[in-house]
C-alpha cells in the first residue's frame, strides 16, 4: 500500500522548472480572457449615416418618374416635375401596352400553314405508297394493286370494296386518303379485242364475253358502246359497271 501511494506521488511531482512554466501559462491564459471580459466596454459600434436620408412620413415626398412612384426629397420634388414636363415635350406619345388598339397588336413572325392530309392516287400508288395509309399492311396493299391490274384502274373509290379483306368499316376508315384520276385507265377496245382477253375482265364472265365477240363478227363492228346492251347477257347492271373500260 505504502509503495503504490509512493508511485501516485512520484507521477504528479514536478520539476521546478516546470512549476515555473506551469505558473506562467496559467497567467497568460487568465490575462487573455480577461482581455475578452473588458473588450466590449471599450468598442464602440459606428453605425452609417446618410446625410441625405430621404424621409417618407408624407404622402408629398412620393414623384411618379417613367409610370413608377419612388420616394425623393421634398425640396427637390418640384426640379424633377420641372424636368419632367420640359423632357416630355416634343417626344412622340407611346400608348400604354393595355390601351393598344386591334390594329397595333404585332404580327406573329410565322404563319402556321394547315397540314393536308396524306392522300394517294389509286391507279398510280405502288404497295409501299398504300402501306402509308393507316389501316392497310402489307397483305392488303398487293391485293389492292393485283385487283387494279385486273380492273384496269380505279374509276370509283368504292371499288375498293370489291378488293378481298376490304369491308365496310375498313372501307370508311381509308377511302378519304384515295385520289381518282380516270386518265390511267385502261381501255378493251370491244370492235378487236379477243373472248380470252375480254373475259379476263372482272366484270365480265366467259359467256359475256363470248356474246359480245360473237355479235361483233357476225354484225360487223359496234358503233356505240352501248350498242352490247342489245345483247341478252348484257343488263344494265353489268353495262354501268364495264362502260368506263370499253372503247371503240
Amino acid at each position: 500500500m505504502k509503495k503504490t501511494f509512493t508511485n501516485f506521488a512520484n507521477f504528479f511531482a514536478f520539476t521546478k522548472g516546470e512549476r515555473r512554466g506551469i505558473v506562467a501559462l496559467l497567467s497568460v491564459i487568465s490575462f487573455l480572457m480577461f482581455g475578452i471580459q473588458v473588450m466590449p466596454y471599450y468598442t464602440k459600434d459606428n453605425d452609417l449615416e446618410f446625410s441625405d436620408e430621404i424621409p417618407v412620413e408624407s404622402s408629398s415626398n412620393f414623384e411618379t418618374i417613367a409610370g413608377d412612384t419612388i420616394p425623393v426629397r421634398a425640396e427637390l420634388a418640384p426640379v424633377l416635375a420641372d424636368n419632367r414636363d420640359k423632357s416630355e415635350q416634343g417626344r412622340p406619345h407611346f400608348d400604354r401596352l393595355n390601351d393598344r388598339s386591334p390594329q397595333q397588336e404585332p404580327q406573329p413572325r410565322f404563319q402556321v400553314r394547315e397540314r393536308q392530309p396524306f392522300r394517294v392516287h389509286a391507279n398510280t400508288a405502288d404497295t409501299l405508297d398504300l402501306q402509308q395509309i393507316r389501316g392497310i399492311g402489307s397483305a392488303t396493299s398487293h391485293r389492292i394493286v393485283q385487283y387494279r391490274e385486273r380492273l384496269g384502274g380505279f374509276v370509283r373509290v368504292e371499288q375498293l370494296l370489291e378488293v378481298w379483306g376490304i369491308d365496310s368499316e375498313r372501307f370508311e376508315q381509308i377511302k378519304e386518303f384515295f385520289i381518282i384520276d380516270k386518265q390511267n385507265i385502261r381501255k378493251l377496245n370491244i370492235n378487236t379485242i379477243s373472248i380470252r382477253d375480254l373475259q379476263r375482265h372482272p366484270y365480265l364472265d366467259y359467256w359475256q364475253a363470248k356474246a359480245i365477240v360473237q355479235n361483233r363478227d357476225e354484225n360487223g363492228f359496234y358503233a356505240n358502246i352501248s350498242d352490247i346492251l342489245k345483247l341478252a347477257l348484257i343488263d344494265q347492271e353489268t353495262f354501268d359497271l364495264i362502260k368506263d373500260y370499253l372503247e371503240l
